[in-house]
């Protein structure tokens, strides 16, 4: 992902690759076009034939980009959770590389997606608050998937506060279920900008080992604004990452093939504004290679105190009784 949050000017382009889109006709190419003239000249030039407008023309003029001003390109399909934007995005530098970064007919298979969380990631991207984000749309808009939790609450942070202008939908003359959306959306007024961490921690507790099930349990808690993300990981004594999670929305995750030895385990928190938070702890776990010597040697240890015990209590009557059997044997009475 070449994406970068907030850059002054961008547009967003976003494409529907849910597998619905496949079945209205050959649309690619004429959605290509129209979407390299408005933001080369402001306006559909020769496409016009090809699309029915919803309302003022003239307003496409204000989705034509200046030089400088970069592209995020959005293919909006399944939802990923372990992609900071949900989606796969690409930074283009030109309308012209429209050309080759646009889905073709076979790249549009995925599950129902959810337009709202494309919005949202961007508005993320192109939005500041003295300039509305640029959003271009391509999709049938029908019904969407639903949202996790964690997803939901990305749509509510982003979203909350934000006017927006439907400035006009083009619909595809050969199948009006193609429609490209031209967006407006203005944020709110930017609030009193302030240190990424303040008022963040990240606290580790103590890593928890059951050794039944050879498991190491790792868990943390968020102090200050909730993370909307943790990502974990595990490094053993001689540096190798031996476990590593993404994407976590949960405050634990369950190390099933812990190392033995010294280890250092690091969460690192993502915040909605941007801000990460990274917590380490070191822990001394037993050493798993040896695991079978130290059982064995416990177990002898125990026979070794246990005989010593009964020897103590018993031994004159067991010394007594092997020399009577022992003697009687070498007498040959067997």
């Amino acid at each position: 992902m070449a994406g970068v949050f907030g850059r002054t000017s961008d547009l967003a382009v976003a494409v529907d690759v849910s597998g619905s889109m496949a079945k209205y006709g050959p649309w690619q190419p004429d959605a290509r076009r129209a979407i390299q003239n408005i933001l080369e000249n402001g306006s559909l030039g020769a496409e016009t034939d090809n699309w029915t407008i919803s309302g003022d023309p003239k307003t496409i003029k204000s989705f034509q980009i200046a030089a400088g001003d970069h592209i995020q390109f959005i293919k909006f399909g399944s939802i990923n959770h372990n992609l900071s934007t949900f989606f796969p995005v690409q930074s283009l530098g030109s309308p012209a590389e429209i050309n080759t970064t646009f889905p073709g007919l076979a790249d549009f298979k995925d599950a129902r997606t959810n337009k709202e969380l494309a919005s949202a990631v961007a508005v993320k991207l192109v939005g500041e608050p003295a300039k509305p984000a640029r959003i271009i749309s391509v999709s049938d808009f029908l019904s969407d998937a639903d949202l996790s939790k964690e997803q939901q609450e990305f749509v509510n942070a982003v979203m909350n506060g934000t006017q927006v202008e439907n400035s006009l939908v083009l619909s595809w003359r050969k199948n009006p279920r193609v429609m490209v959306r031209l967006q407006r959306i203005m944020l709110p007024a930017s609030a009193p900008s302030q240190s990424p961490s303040a008022g963040k921690r990240i606290e580790l507790i103590p890593a928890k080992l059951n050794q039944d099930s050879n498991s190491l349990l790792l868990e943390w808690k968020s102090v200050g604004p909730k993370p909307i993300r943790f990502d974990v990981k595990v490094i053993s004594r001689d540096g190798t990452q031996q476990f590593s999670k993404t994407g976590l929305i949960t405050n634990e995750v369950l190390d099933k093939d812990p190392p033995g030895g010294e280890i250092t385990w690091t969460v690192i928190a993502h915040y909605e504004d941007g801000g990460v938070v990274t917590a380490s702890r070191r822990e001394l776990l037993p050493d798993s290679g040896n695991m079978g010597t130290i059982i064995v040697v416990a177990v002898i240890g125990l026979l070794l105190l246990g005989g010593f015990f009964l020897m103590r209590k018993h031994g004159d009557n067991l010394v007594a009784t092997m020399k009577k059997t022992f003697g009687r044997s070498a007498g040959g009475d067997f």
